[in-house]
């Protein structure tokens, strides 16, 4: 171990020993070369020198170039990919703000609609904004932003802006009401056929159809025939439309027959309503 240890320090003194003294003879020779011919010689040198250095340079510049092109490739890539990011997020704002917008100008075109209303056949009204309803209990039933503070009553009518038949009154509290839908099982409303003069109950089946029982079985209503309120109800004025039937369901003969409603209001896109005042 001694022994490299002291060859490793000659060869180190003897390297820095030949370095010196190679300096020293480039030196001499440089001053040489300028006191002989100044101009010529140290041109020469020169060259001399370049082309013995110029090849280590050439390969650290090739290097160095060859890393400034990796790296400006990694940085692109990597701005490219926040860009990305940048412009998808632009984008689902922008299709955000589209909805939004769709949504105030139904809400709008519904506003305009109620304010062109003086009343609603014959009986004046609150107008309210659909503030909840349940997934659980979607075609059952909505709450609204009227309430006690707005006089609100159990048993109130209550239409879309198109004046269609949508529900109930059920619940009053301060500041909202619960509203019955006509989609409900628990609804029951007595309708009348305009044009063949039929009387029958629409009840509700949880889902986008109405049910219309209790017609007689020579009736003569058909699919397409539109059913409102009966003025032999006591829950509704009369003549307000529910629905258009689009089905008949005749059973045995002597029995009643049945029928399929489609309701005029959209009721699973409800956004305002309509609420009659009849006292």
């Amino acid at each position: 171990m001694t022994y490299t240890t002291n060859n490793a320090r000659f060869n180190e003194q003897e390297h820095t020993k030949y370095s010196g003294w190679l300096c020293l003879i480039f030196l001499v020779i440089s001053l040489f070369l300028i006191i002989i011919s100044p101009r010529q010689s140290v041109e020469k040198f020169k060259y001399f020198v370049y082309s013995v250095v110029s090849p280590v340079p050439s390969a650290l510049t090739q290097m160095y170039i060859s890393i400034i092109s990796v790296g400006d490739g990694v940085i692109d890539v990597f701005f490219a990919k926040q860009e990305n990011r940048y412009l998808h997020k632009l984008v689902d704002t922008y299709q955000l703000r589209e909805q939004q917008l769709r949504e105030l100008e139904r809400d709008n075109a519904s506003l305009r609609k109620m304010l062109n209303l003086s009343d609603v056949n014959g009986f004046s009204f609150t107008a309210a904004r659909v503030i909840m309803r349940d997934p659980q209990t979607w075609f059952q039933s909505i709450y609204v932003d009227r309430g006690k503070d707005a006089g609100l009553s159990v048993g109130a009518p209550v239409l879309d802006t198109n004046k269609n038949l949508v529900g109930q009154v059920i619940e009053v509290m301060g500041k909202k009401s619960r509203i019955l839908l006509i989609s409900d099982t628990l609804s029951a409303v007595v309708t009348s056929c305009p044009r063949t003069s039929d009387d029958g109950v629409i009840a509700g089946a949880n889902n986008h159809l109405l049910y219309l029982r209790y017609l007689n079985t020579d009736s003569q209503v058909q699919p397409g025939d539109t059913m409102v309120t009966s003025r032999s109800s006591s829950s509704f004025p009369p003549g307000i439309p529910v629905g258009e039937v689009v089905r008949i369901e005749r059973k045995e003969k002597n029995s009643l027959t049945n029928a399929f409603v489609r309701p005029y209001a959209k009721l699973s896109s409800l956004h305002n309503v309509i609420i009659l005042n009849l006292r």
